[in-house]
């Protein structure tokens, strides 16, 4: 009964969060407008933070497995992105470590600078899977389990639990010869619990209030200065690349 009371409440402001999303002429997100009704809920005491702690922590838990489904439709996309698939993965790649770079170096020497300023102040079986309502669900969550598996195995940062799932997924359905729609017909539901996985993340910022309070300005220039990077490193690099699209 409490996980049902717990998810009652969390889907309840999700769907505030939709309503919001379609009410007000703003481009946000209704995940990000459901964290932060989540968020002034909790700061204002009207909902305690243990009437959805678990069932929150739960959807966070699982919030990479999420992605999986939407990540492996590149293989619907693979015609239209194979003239460009060289600079495109270079882009992403480059542009991820420019924006790790600059936000870390940013955070770190913002929190020194207040810190400094603060001392001084202070076929039929393929028919069978292709109809199958569980097919992608399970598979999703299998690939998922063995990335994690990797992981804790070997300790390679470049094993992504998440990135190893779709790349076992995309393999399983090509060696299987199942279609992405086939797959995505049960998978999706995976994704449906994206949104209020997303509104939950008001659960560690509510915990981490008042560390987020000491260091606001570090973490608004460091999220700023982390926007700046990949905005201008991913337009830099497809300028370089002539991608036009």
């Amino acid at each position: 009964m409490k996980y049902i009371k717990e998810s009652a409440i969390i889907f309840g402001i999700t769907m505030i969060g939709e309503f919001l999303n379609r009410l007000l002429p703003l481009p946000v997100p209704a995940g990000v407008y459901g964290l932060f009704l989540l968020l002034l809920l909790l700061c204002t005491k009207v909902l305690k933070l243990e009437a959805i702690e678990a069932t929150g922590n739960f959807l966070l838990d699982t919030m990479p497995i999420m992605f999986i489904p939407a990540s492996v439709g590149l293989i619907d996309s693979y015609d239209a992105m194979k003239a460009i698939l060289i600079p495109l993965i270079v882009t992403c790649l480059i542009s991820t470590v420019v924006v790790m770079g600059v936000t870390g170096k940013v955070t770190e020497f913002m929190v020194k600078l207040l810190k400094k300023n603060e001392t001084n102040a202070g076929e039929e079986s393929m028919s069978v899977l292709q109809e199958s309502l569980y097919f992608g669900f399970v598979i999703s969550l299998a690939a998922y389990l063995i990335g994690c598996w990797l992981k804790k195995k070997v300790g390679w940062a470049i094993l992504n639990p998440l990135l190893v799932a779709v790349v076992i997924v995309i393999a399983v359905l090509q060696l299987l010869h199942v279609d992405y729609a086939s797959y995505n017909n049960s998978a999706k539901y995976i994704s449906y619990l994206l949104t209020p996985a997303t509104v939950c993340l008001a659960i560690p910022l509510y915990k981490q209030l008042e560390l987020l309070k000491q260091n606001f300005l570090s973490v608004i220039i460091s999220i700023t200065s982390g926007v700046a990077a990949s905005t201008g490193s991913i337009f830099l690099l497809c300028t370089l690349f002539g991608v036009e699209h």
